[in-house]
């Protein structure tokens, strides 16, 4: 349980360990919060009785009031989502090996890029990072290793940065990829860490200190394929809101710029309206967020095809800042049973786990998700400060890094910007303005 305070606590941290000796506490002082570990029960509400009679005062919480702008505006879960769709097998059997056939399918990076003329203006430095909080990375995945410049695991019962999954791995490559497949920011710093352990599992309490650490690293882009709903009326879920609203506030305040994705479900749920969201998941008397691209201080991304049509699997909603292409699953026209291989996008993908058998090994194709579609939003958000920085000789504000990223997007007039935001992205677009 997270439990947030409205002064620092040290000295009730210190209160707490002196009088109940066998429980677990940790302290997150960048956003005056403790986490206790639920070890032994009688104890865990023993201590949370204490708490909440002594220190009432100070504990921060969500009233009513705050609630209500929640809904105006716009279940027991502590572990995150990754926000992309299942990878499926193409109509064949082909693998794809040759560079000429991974251009095919990287359809993708090319919309955003302008089909390669933004390398021409920006390709990214080390000197500008991107923190990629996932599943961890293949090290030595010969498109990534010389990009990779730091990695910190937070996944206490899995010491390793490798990665189980494939999903880091994915993202980062979308972000900066150069080998055989190139990324958006082909020569950006990738700084990695690993939140999901090897069993897929990722808690809040992983998350927040990775988005601290991050900030207190001085990264420049936060990139979050990642959600989670939580309630808006249960003691413990507005616990951790505040916990994230707060992490969020720190790491702005430290200059870096947080990306996230929308989330992606079967069939998409407006993320800003928080009374419709909680009945569409099932829950009728609830009222529920989505974290943390439901949030303040995130440029939330939504997900369109690579004909610019909205991915019906993307969440949308009025807090939505920008949308990004990524791969969709389309079947073909004269036979629905077969997917229309076309469709989706290729990137990396680590080279000791098995594929779907569409690419040799390090690499793999994939039918989309909002998780796919942010990193390439973080990644133009990185080459504008990369460019800027080197024209300018200083960093830019985040409101001016905002006002490139919005500018040069690609505008959709007759779609509303509760799904495209202020419209698609495109690096090349950006890059120009500045």
């Amino acid at each position: 349980m997270i439990i947030v305070f409205k002064e620092k606590c040290e000295d009730i941290v210190i209160d707490l360990k002196n009088k109940f000796k066998s429980i677990t506490i940790e302290e997150i002082l960048e956003i005056k919060c403790i986490i206790l570990k639920n070890e032994n029960n009688v104890m865990y509400n023993e201590v949370i009785k204490y708490i909440y009679s002594k220190f009432n005062n100070i504990i921060e919480t969500i009233n009513e009031c705050n609630i209500v702008s929640y809904i105006d505006s716009i279940i027991k879960c502590n572990d995150f989502k990754f926000e992309s769709n299942e990878l499926k097998k193409s109509r064949d059997n082909t693998i794809i090996k040759s560079s000429i056939e991974y251009t095919k399918l990287t359809w993708d990076v090319d919309l955003v890029t302008g089909r390669g003329k933004s390398y021409e203006i920006e390709e990214g430095d080390h000197f500008t990072k991107v923190a990629i909080i996932d599943s961890g990375i293949d090290l030595n995945h010969p498109d990534l290793k010389n990009n990779i410049i730091s990695c910190k695991i937070f996944t206490p019962n899995d010491n390793t940065i490798k990665d189980f999954t494939g999903h880091g791995t994915m993202i980062a490559g979308i972000i900066a990829a150069n080998g055989n497949i190139k990324g958006i920011a082909p020569n950006i710093g990738l700084a990695i860490y690993k939140v999901f352990d090897c069993y897929n599992n990722c808690e809040s309490e992983w998350l927040i200190k990775a988005i601290i650490e991050a900030a207190n690293d001085g990264v420049d882009v936060i990139n979050l394929s990642l959600s989670m709903y939580k309630s808006l009326l249960k003691e413990d879920e507005k616990n951790t809101i505040l916990a994230f609203k707060r992490t969020i506030s720190y790491a702005r305040s430290k200059g870096c710029i947080i990306v996230a994705s929308a989330g992606s479900e079967k069939k998409g749920y407006n993320i800003s309206n928080v009374i419709e969201l909680a009945s569409n998941r099932g829950y009728n008397s609830d009222i529920q967020i989505h974290i943390p691209g439901g949030l303040e201080g995130i440029i939330t991304v939504s997900a369109v095809d690579r004909d610019g049509v909205f991915c019906d699997l993307s969440n949308y909603g009025n807090n939505i800042d920008i949308c990004s292409p990524t791969g969709s699953l389309r079947y073909m026209q004269d036979d629905n049973k077969l997917i229309n291989i076309s469709y989706a996008a290729i990137t990396t993908y680590p080279t000791y786990l098995s594929n779907n058998n569409t690419c040799e090994k390090g690499y793999i194709i994939n039918f989309g998700g909002t998780s796919l579609a942010t990193p390439k939003v973080s990644a133009t958000i990185a080459l504008i400060i990369s460019r800027y920085n080197k024209k300018f000789g200083i960093k830019p504000i985040q409101c001016d890094v905002e006002k490139f990223l919005y500018e040069g997007s690609i505008k959709n007039k007759n779609i509303p910007n509760m799904y495209f935001g202020y419209g698609c992205v495109n690096a090349e677009n950006s890059l120009k303005l500045i």
